[in-house]
């Protein structure tokens, strides 16, 4: 099974052992989404799990993906608290393994927000607007919260990939509260601001990878070694980066096919092979090698790099 989704707003499933054809569609129109939907993720367990989507209207649906005419789940995510307008436009989301109610976001302002599915104790059911991850300029191209394996939990890690050539890596707000509040400004936010209300806070990123010479257009987490991650670009290139070994300069960079740019990468579960897709329409697939497996050590220094990118 195949899924995709459209610049329409249509979410289509494909079935590889019938036909090209999609066995399944949602309907254009009224139910569901009318803009792009740029991110889709299944969550919950194996045996009972929905897909879900977002669309730069701000409109977050979920859906039974044998019954698509109409989504069993729609919020509206929506910022109170911005000058202009309270549409946010959502570009990429991302669940931590585990989790099917708090999820994180990026939009085409370039801001970071945390969202919820429903509502619980004393939060409501859609966007949290009194926090902004603020870092990017523009566009979030990609989100990734850091996947749960090992014996160390780094799913409070996200990294962001943006169209200002730059990538960065966050803690959540609870977390920076007690390891480094400087990072929280509070009623602080710059005079450019579009944000209205002075109980905002702003939350900054722990760090910064700014080596690129275009946009970058996504973001990926090993899911096998933890203080590995790759990043594709407009230039074609295919980065690899190792927190334990540097936290600026990747230890691999390759240029895939033409140089077309990369629009997409993903690994897959095992993490010993990462796909690269460019705009030209062909898919890579690397295997790799030595970069995938973990040295017993690598959890606890990848721990105390995360640690001291966040205190200082």
């Amino acid at each position: 099974m195949v899924i995709g989704s459209t610049y329409s707003g249509q979410i289509m499933v494909w079935d590889t052992r019938t036909k090209l054809f999609p066995v399944l569609k949602t309907l254009p129109g009224a139910h569901g989404h009318t803009q792009p939907v740029y991110s889709l993720k299944l969550v919950g367990t194996k045996n009972a799990h929905q897909l879900v989507s977002c669309s730069t209207d701000g409109q977050f649906c979920s859906w039974q993906l044998d019954m698509l005419a109409q989504p069993i789940e729609t919020i509206y995510l929506t910022n109170p608290n911005h000058s202009r307008t309270d549409e946010v436009g959502v570009t990429c989301f991302d669940f931590a393994d585990n989790e099917t109610s708090a999820f994180y976001l990026g939009t085409q302002e370039g801001d970071v927000f945390s969202a919820n599915r429903y509502d619980r104790a004393g939060t409501k059911a859609g966007l949290v607007s009194s926090d902004i991850y603020r870092g990017h300029s523009t566009v979030v191209s990609g989100l990734h919260v850091h996947p749960l394996y090992g014996p160390v939990d780094f799913t409070d890690v996200i990294a962001t990939s943006s169209f200002d050539y730059t990538c960065k890596i966050w803690r959540p707000k609870s977390v920076l509260k007690a390891a480094n509040p400087s990072l929280i400004l509070n009623n602080n936010l710059d005079n450019g601001s579009s944000v209205t209300s002075s109980k905002v806070s702003a939350i900054m990123p722990i760090h910064t990878l700014d080596t690129f010479d275009d946009y970058v257009n996504d973001i990926k987490w090993s899911p096998a070694h933890p203080a590995v991650l790759a990043t594709a670009d407009g230039s074609g290139k295919l980065s690899i980066f190792n927190f334990n070994e540097d936290t600026q300069v990747p230890i691999v960079s390759e240029t895939v096919n033409d140089g077309s740019a990369l629009s997409k990468i993903s690994f897959n579960k095992t993490g010993k092979f990462l796909a690269a897709s460019s705009v030209n329409g062909f898919t890579s697939i690397y295997d790799m090698g030595e970069f995938a497996a973990p040295k017993q050590d690598d959890y606890n220094k990848f721990s105390k790099t995360i640690n001291f990118l966040t205190t200082n």
